[in-house]
């Protein structure tokens, strides 16, 4: 469901500027800043997909080593 219009486009250009990307480092600079601590309502996510190993995954499959 569309709530808002806003003027512009959603198109992603090809080729990001150095103006966008160092916006983009800001933004998630500043959000890593934010001090957080596990809680019940937001725990500590150790893994994307909590039930989900990928690591270990990948070391299942991953050709031996010579």
């Amino acid at each position: 469901m569309l709530t808002t219009v806003l003027p512009g486009h959603s198109r992603i250009p090809v080729v990001a500027s150095t103006e966008r990307l160092q916006g983009l480092g800001a933004a998630a600079a500043a959000l890593q800043a934010v001090p957080l601590a596990p809680r019940a309502a937001l725990p500590l996510r150790t893994r994307s997909i909590g039930d989900v190993d990928f690591a270990a995954q990948r070391r299942e499959r991953a050709p031996p080593r010579c």
